[in-house]
């Protein structure tokens, strides 16, 4: 057994994360502009905190909640919730009001709870207010806004609703989406579809028997397994994939995190119950009485809580408490399971090896322990509910709709009905990744927009470089090897010259349950066939992100980065941009990601995208310092009444906002007449979302992004051109002394 560094599994892993079915078996996301880290105290903090009491004090929402209380009718309530907003009575507005409003040195001011028409700003004060208060009154009153990111939408629309197809990637494409929409079809199917695989799993009668079924591919080809096969990079050897066994990790929990299990919350409670209705409701649909239904989730959710002790959360690994990897022989993993035929599961399947990359060997044993004749209904229950949970949305609109519910009853905020083609946008966006850029590069030329963020990237890099030269806590040697790694560093940008073959798929004539397992057990072949092979760089960037999110990825074990066509259309980019907000968009974020390849995490990576240590020891030493000033100031932040953040957690993020700030500030000065007015309002507008105190509450220390307005305000303050612009003085709110500023490189 090879023991190997930590920091390995975890962004693959986490792509196996979005390309879960459905329902409460579907990871919910975050929905934030991300495009995957002594105390500093902010001076004049005094005066700054001052005036959010005085405007507490004064907010027209807790004065609203108060007379509600005495009219028993909350005046602008409906105007302020969403569909599937739990109704809260005129207290418990005011209860979350006051504790939204405790804020320090600012307020969350993407909560709406903060928000009221009137309210004081001041970029001196609260930049991020000051530039968004318009756009989140806005919401606040319900007004919609179209985004390019909704543009983009349309134009894939147009291509999913043409009977026309151009080449096979648009007649995949569009075949999912004729599936997807056929509404009477899959009304007059309903869980027909999922029928056979389910009884095939009720008659199974021993733990032999059940054996046989997980090692044939063809009656469990569409069952999440205990223990699933997938590709991983080889972070000694970055030039090759290698075959891994995911654990059944965060992901796959239908709570998320292990640690709810033994001790639920009123949330975690909802979320069961929201399950269990779903599951009852399959099951007697498909003859199954309640009595029976119920005890199958019961027996389901015992398996589940039986293996969480043995898994990390998000928040144990963004902390990181990340699990050792290593390879270890196939025949040890056998003997760790017991029973648990993996070996013939991953021979069926077509994987060959002998060693496989794995991190959770205390799991593994755990499943052994539970495959055990005793426990053979719940063993056969748990693939039941885990194959209805990922395929039940795919079948008639009732059971959608539950399984949405359920999929986000701990976040009504999430539960926003989604038209028909943005759902399958963005699950084409998972799904066949490949083959919708395909189909939208080949309908929309983009070629000039990619040379040009090359072209962008290059500028970057030359102030980058500028930025290391000058560094005088860095010895020699470690510059040396910081430079040699900026100057090998690449960009794969929008979409990539080669595709994934699709030519093997055939979606026409399938019911829409049934084009879903059929694209799943054609990713999972072409897993287990690239498992072994080569990466190619530009499709493994391109695999980490779809080219169509609107995102952008750092990528250090291959010291490049990817940047989205998505991302692009986001921010609205074109050519007649002027260079402030060129700058405060697309030149920020990939300065971001550059500088990731820089963060706690990239700079474990050298040139050629191997873990290995280049710093010195002072070196070293020094870089953590200024990291720790950092994590510090953000610890000392106060979010919400009680709540701070938790600088550790959002460290590597944090560092590559601040310094991609930084190095677009050093690529400004070289411009002559440059408007750092409309640089700063353009870069908080790209930050500007709106939010709740529930969801910013609920995500705070497993988002490794800070939330938005401190993505503006705290980076923003660290740079003298701010200070200038808006002619901030001590004892203003944004003011930061410059002994307190931070600056990582």
């Amino acid at each position: 057994m090879k023991k190997k560094k930590t920091q390995s599994m975890i962004a693959v892993i986490l792509i196996a994360v979005l390309l879960a079915g459905c329902g409460q078996g579907t990871a919910p996301q975050t929905t934030q502009t991300q495009a995957e880290e002594g105390a500093a105290g902010a001076s004049g903090q005094g005066e700054a905190e001052a005036v959010q009491a005085d405007a507490a004090e004064a907010d027209p929402a807790e004065q609203e909640a108060q007379t509600a209380a005495e009219e028993a009718a909350p005046a602008g309530q409906e105007a302020d919730a969403g569909e599937g907003d739990t109704v809260l009575t005129a207290a418990e507005e005011a209860e979350i009001a006051k504790k939204a409003a405790g804020g320090h040195p600012w307020i969350d001011s993407r909560a709406r709870e903060n928000i009221y028409e009137g309210m004081p700003t001041s970029p001196k004060d609260d930049f991020h207010l000051y530039v968004n208060y318009d756009y989140m009154i806005r919401h606040k009153k319900g007004g919609e806004e179209e985004s390019s990111q909704v543009v983009l939408g349309q134009e894939v629309r147009e291509i999913l609703e043409d009977d026309t197809a151009n080449n096979h990637a648009e007649e995949l494409v569009q075949d999912y989406y004729k599936a997807y929409t056929d509404w009477d079809a899959r009304n007059a199917a309903g869980l027909e579809p999922l029928r056979p695989v389910v009884e095939d799993i009720r008659g199974i009668s021993s733990l032999d028997e059940l054996s046989a079924f997980l090692k044939d591919p063809a009656r469990s080809g569409n069952v999440p397994l205990l223990m699933r096969f997938m590709k991983c990079y080889d972070e000694e050897n970055p030039t090759r994939y290698i075959p891994s066994l995911a654990f059944f990790g965060f992901s796959d929990l239908s709570l998320k995190d292990p640690h709810l299990y033994e001790n639920p919350d009123e949330d975690t409670r909802l979320k069961i119950e929201a399950g269990k209705k779903v599951i009852i409701h399959d099951l007697t649909a498909l003859g199954w009485s309640e009595e029976e239904a119920g005890k199958v989730y019961d027996d389901f959710y015992a398996v589940e809580a039986a293996l969480a002790p043995t898994l990390n959360s998000m928040m144990d690994i963004l902390q990181g408490n990340e699990l050792p990897t290593m390879t270890t022989d196939l025949t040890q993993i056998q003997e760790w399971m017991q029973a648990y035929p993996i070996t013939d599961i991953l021979r069926s399947r077509g994987s060959t090896v002998g060693e496989y990359y794995h991190q959770n060997e205390d799991y593994m044993k755990a499943v052994g322990d539970l495959y055990k004749e005793e426990n053979l209904e719940r063993l056969k229950n748990y693939h039941i509910v885990s194959f209805l949970s990922k395929y039940d949305c795919f079948c008639d609109e009732e059971t959608f709709r539950l399984s949405e519910q359920a999929s986000s009853a701990d976040d009504p905020d999430s539960n926003k009905k989604q038209e028909d083609y943005a759902f399958v946008f963005d699950h084409l966006k998972l799904r066949m990744n490949d083959a919708l850029t395909q189909a939208y590069i080949g309908r929309h030329d983009v070629s000039k927009e990619r040379q040009e963020m090359l072209d962008f990237f290059e500028e970057i890099r030359v102030v980058y470089r500028g930025m290391l030269e000058k560094e005088n806590w860095l010895s020699e040697s470690t510059r040396e090897k910081a430079i040699e790694k900026l100057d090998g560093m690449r960009l794969f940008a929008i979409y990539p010259e080669r595709f994934k073959d699709f030519s093997g798929l055939d979606l026409k004539g399938k019911s829409m349950a049934e084009v879903e397992m059929a694209v799943d057990r054609f990713n999972e072949q072409m897993e287990v066939k690239e498992s072994t092979s080569e990466i190619d760089p530009e499709v493994f960037a391109f695999e980490q992100m779809p080219t169509l999110e609107d995102n952008a990825k750092a990528l250090p074990m291959i010291n490049a980065f990817m940047f989205s066509i998505g991302i692009l259309r986001e921010a609205g980019y074109s050519s007649e941009m002027s260079e402030e907000e060129m700058y405060g968009t697309v030149g920020y974020v990939l300065a971001h990601e550059m500088s990731h390849c820089f963060d706690e995490n990239g700079s474990q990576f050298d040139k050629d995208g191997r873990m290995n240590d280049w710093w010195t020891p002072e070196d070293k030493a020094k870089f953590e310092a200024r990291l720790q000033k950092l994590i510090d100031y953000y610890d000392n932040i106060t979010v919400f009444e009680g709540v701070n953040v938790q600088g550790k957690v959002i460290s590597a993020e944090a560092t590559a906002d601040i310094t991609g700030v930084q190095a677009i500030m050093e690529l400004a000065k070289t411009k002559e007449g440059f408007d750092y007015d409309k640089f700063f309002r353009t870069y908080a507008e790209a930050h500007a979302f709106y939010s709740s105190y529930k969801r910013d509450l609920s995500i705070l220390g497993d988002d490794s992004h800070p939330l938005d307005y401190l993505r503006t305000n705290v980076v923003v303050q660290q740079f003298d051109e701010f200070m200038e612009t808006y002619d901030v003085k001590e004892g203003d709110g944004m003011y930061l002394a410059p002994e307190d500023r931070i600056t990582i490189w």
